[in-house]
């Protein structure tokens, strides 16, 4: 058995090559990669005020002085709250799921470009 695997060059367990990629699995992803990186950001700015040697008055007077137009504002503005508000609206989401709603595929697929769409508005909107 295992020998006819290794000379079809299977893989040894089931991975995600041999998946095709959907929409629900990027969106699915994604709400984890969120969640992992909104827990990590509050641990790493208290990580950085601790070793940073000047008060936080200094660092946002280097960012005053760095003159950044009104649109690389707006941008990162944007940047930062777009994590937020998708998995926000992906949690809501699954809530939904767990009350039995919105389970069909074509409602899966469909609620996902809704949870995308009124994340980048909503975002844009904040």
């Amino acid at each position: 058995f295992e020998n006819k695997n290794r000379r079809l060059k299977r893989p040894l367990s089931a991975h995600l090559s041999i998946h095709k990629l959907q929409n629900n699995m990027i969106i699915s992803m994604t709400h984890r990669f969120t969640g992992v990186i909104l827990c990590g950001i509050p641990f790493g700015l208290a990580t950085v005020a601790i070793l940073l040697p000047e008060s936080y008055p200094y660092y946002l007077e280097i960012l005053e002085c760095m003159n950044l137009s009104r649109f690389m504002i707006t941008t990162g503005k944007f940047l930062v709250v777009l994590p937020f508000s998708f998995h926000y609206l992906n949690g809501i989401r699954h809530l939904i799921w767990d009350l039995g709603y919105w389970l069909t595929i074509k409602e899966v697929d469909r609620s996902g470009y809704v949870v995308l769409l009124l994340a980048v508005v909503l975002s844009f909107h904040l």
